[in-house]
């Protein structure tokens, strides 16, 4: 289990991506974002769902995937062929696959990078 965490450490710090990024993928990979479901188990609020769509208790699957909202934002994008088969996975294997993903999406951008970005803009849009 150690060699794991430090492993996704090491692979997470190789991201070309700025330092909060890096650090809110660490969060995200941890299941350590306060979603509504955490706030209302730490007494924040009465509401769990999800504050767009208000269909499912905001977990991590709703808020960076599952949400009809935040499927605009996905079905916007060139999704490259190495994930674009990645939505039955459950919320750790899609997260894998997508972070896993090195395909070059532009000029010296990998769509790994990319990725990191569209969930930090949700995340941001969201709070």
């Amino acid at each position: 289990m150690v060699s794991l965490v430090i492993t996704l450490w090491k692979f997470i710090w190789n991201l070309q991506l700025p330092p909060k990024l890096k650090t809110f993928t660490w969060i995200v990979c941890h299941d350590k974002i306060l979603t509504n479901v955490q706030r209302a188990k730490r007494n924040l609020t009465n509401e769990n769902s999800c504050p767009l769509c208000h269909q499912a208790p905001e977990t991590l699957a709703p808020l960076f995937r599952d949400c009809p909202a935040v499927q605009v934002i996905w079905n916007s994008f060139n999704i490259p062929s190495c994930v674009d088969n990645t939505s039955q996975l459950n919320w750790n294997g899609w997260l894998m696959a997508y972070l896993l993903c090195k395909v070059s999406f532009s000029y010296k951008l990998q769509w790994n990078s990319m990725f990191v970005f569209i969930c930090w803009y949700n995340w941001k849009w969201r709070n």
